[in-house]
């Protein structure tokens, strides 16, 4: 629904230009694909390095605690007595409920800080785009998700990822 009104408002924001406009030759659009700068880009790659090795910490010690929930069946599996049994299986709840503890919390931390790299680099090419769009005279410069259509010829991703990279 957001994408649907952004791309209406992208599209009327356009036709508002040209309408303003003398004549639709002299505006000037461009368009960039930010999930190609992101990726692409030296800072976005730094930061997938970061998020894997974040990812891997997290799964190795997820890894210990899913080995210590098995280690746990197998022993409950083996106790006869039915007080040691019912004090395995508790032990067995508590490290399944920790288990699914750290995997939450992992999992929260690794989404919180993809979000905060990636809002970190998204803002860094948006002040380049400004850039650009202010040198180049530019009327307007939208991201590719959000057009259905465009020439290539206004396809500014190449020159982005270029600058960006230069400025780190």
């Amino acid at each position: 629904m957001k994408k649907t009104a952004l791309i209406s408002l992208c599209i009327i924001g356009v036709l508002i230009v040209m309408i303003s406009t003398a004549s639709a030759a002299e505006a000037k659009l461009g368009v960039v694909n930010y999930n190609y700068v992101l990726s692409k880009s030296k800072a976005g790659q730094e930061a997938d390095v970061e998020i894997k090795e974040l990812i891997k910490e997290k799964q190795e010690a997820a890894q210990e605690l899913a080995e210590k929930v098995q280690n746990l069946k197998k022993e409950l599996a083996a106790v006869q007595d039915d007080d040691a049994k019912k004090t395995k299986q508790q032990e067995l709840v508590k490290a399944v409920q920790d288990y699914q503890k750290t995997v939450a919390a992992a999992n929260s931390e690794v989404r919180s800080k993809t979000l905060e790299l990636r809002k970190k680099i998204l803002q860094e090419i948006q002040a380049i785009i400004s850039q650009i769009g202010k040198e180049g005279n530019y009327v307007m410069i939208v991201d590719t998700s959000v057009v259905p259509f465009y020439q290539t010829a206004i396809d500014l991703t190449g020159e982005v990822l270029k600058k960006y990279d230069a400025s780190k």
